[in-house]
């Protein structure tokens, strides 16, 4: 599956219930979850810069799998009909 930030092929490396993990060449290894992916398939996508800064800073505080979840997801595009 590709990153769910910059939509680079190939990305994904796991995924569990309630998650998925990425590790991309541009935006290195991060985490998604669940909540967050379901956003996504609503005709969402996440805002790439302001996503992959936050997840440079993560590493740069020493996090080395930083989580995507909702309270700081930061997302575009409109949201599609609750399902």
């Amino acid at each position: 599956m590709e990153c769910l930030v910059c939509q680079q092929p190939d990305s994904e490396t796991a995924r569990g219930i309630d998650h998925a993990q990425f590790d991309c060449a541009d935006c290195g290894v991060f985490q998604v979850t669940g909540t967050v992916m379901r956003m996504l398939d609503r005709g969402q996508w996440l805002r790439t810069t302001a996503m992959q800064q936050w997840i440079r800073e993560q590493h740069a505080l020493g996090v080395k799998v930083p989580v995507i979840h909702s309270e700081i997801a930061e997302y575009e595009g409109i949201i599609g009909p609750l399902a």
